[in-house]
């Protein structure tokens, strides 16, 4: 749907998360870096989920939709994180050196 072969939808299904590298403007580097975004099904407006440095990817809601749990590779090391999506506040959930990507 929408051309978003990975997108995860909320349930309700009023909204969706999709990794994608299309240009970001995070950072001044030329080529493009993994995202996680929020798309609106009504609006098809789309934001960037969180402002984090490295790549995120594998985005997944909670049960309830309020949050999103995703991947953060940083620093060569990928975590879990949970970002709750309205306050906007992160916790990770693991930080282990084994590489940690799919968050379901």
């Amino acid at each position: 749907m929408f051309g978003l072969p990975d997108a995860r939808f909320r349930p309700g299904a009023d909204a969706a998360v999709f990794p994608s590298t299309r240009k970001s403007p995070i950072g001044n580097s030329a080529r493009a870096t993994p995202r996680v975004y929020l798309r609106n099904i009504e609006t098809g407006q789309s934001e960037i989920v969180g402002n984090f440095p490295g790549m995120s990817f594998a985005p997944r809601f909670s049960p309830d939709g309020q949050r999103v749990i995703m991947s953060l590779q940083q620093g060569g090391n990928s975590n879990l994180f949970v970002m709750d999506l309205r306050s906007k506040s992160t916790t990770r959930l693991t930080d282990t050196p084994a590489i940690d990507t799919s968050p379901s």
